[in-house]
């Protein structure tokens, strides 16, 4: 318990300090912001990164669902040539 307790002095000797005119509590609360700050700005990353995959994937959704239909359109005019009377000679 006597050493918790030294630690503990320690901290508060340290967070009463002054590192070239700054308050050393000051200090860590300054670089906890950051922390915060960066943890905050990874969230928003990942954010930002679904939604562009979200996006790519409905693009190339809507993209095969056009080639499907092309392709679809495509069959079909060539079937309906090949059973016309132009193709058959009449």
């Amino acid at each position: 318990m006597a050493g918790f307790m030294d630690l503990l002095g320690g901290i508060g000797s340290w967070m009463g300090g002054s590192s070239g005119g700054v308050n050393n509590a000051l200090g860590a609360l300054g670089i906890l912001g950051n922390i915060y700050g960066a943890n905050q700005q990874a969230k928003m990353a990942k954010k930002q990164f679904n939604l562009q995959k979200d996006a790519f994937n409905y693009n190339k959704m809507l993209s095969d669902y056009a080639l499907n239909m092309q392709k679809k359109r495509d069959k079909e005019a060539d079937e309906a040539y090949l059973h016309s009377s132009y193709m058959l000679g009449a």
